[in-house]
């Protein structure tokens, strides 16, 4: 491959072109093109799915599909699995709470749902509500909270894990509810 077409495809911004052009079957000036910018949009898509899941910070790789639904699983009566699993709560920007005993498979679901959302292309933070809090009250203390909080102004779905597991101060309690009611 030649230094010109790599310096050429970073200048266009191809990212996969340089890489990838040998490997598309000529059959016609036109098919080639067509080819080579789908194979540059898969893999385009393919890198923005794995920053997304990147930029979430999961604490591991649970996903939905090795999620096991049992019958001890209950849903209020506007949703059901399948409601759950399409992901409108998000674009209806609706609150999905779950509930239920340690081991219950919560955070797995939670886990699951939000690698989907990025894999959907939207944008999501994992949290463990005790590291959050600690991070708010950091960002107050060295006058941060306002940069703190604009990170969250492009998210779509904030995962919450573990509320309620430690008690965490009331300085710390309202520094959480104002960042999710101003969410």
């Amino acid at each position: 491959m030649s230094e010109q077409i790599r310096s050429m495809c970073k200048s266009l911004r191809l990212a996969y072109v340089s890489e990838i052009y040998e490997s598309i079957p000529f059959e016609s000036p036109s098919q080639f093109l067509e080819e080579l910018f789908k194979e540059e949009f898969r893999l385009r898509d393919q890198a923005k799915v794995q920053r997304l899941i990147k930029n979430a910070k999961f604490l591991d790789s649970k996903s939905l599909s090795n999620y096991e639904w049992t019958e001890r699983i209950r849903f209020p009566t506007q949703i059901d699995k399948d409601g759950l699993m399409s992901l409108d709560f998000i674009k209806q920007k609706q609150n999905v709470v779950l509930i239920g005993a340690p081991g219950t498979g919560k955070s797995h679901l939670a886990t699951g749902l939000g690698r989907k959302a990025c894999e959907m292309g939207y944008e999501v933070r994992f949290y463990r509500v005790s590291t959050l809090i600690e991070q708010l009250e950091q960002a107050l203390k060295q006058d941060k909270l306002p940069s703190f909080r604009k990170k969250f102004e492009k998210v779509e779905l904030i995962i919450l894990d573990e509320m309620g597991y430690l008690p965490f101060s009331k300085e710390g309690s309202e520094l959480l509810f104002q960042l999710i009611a101003d969410w």
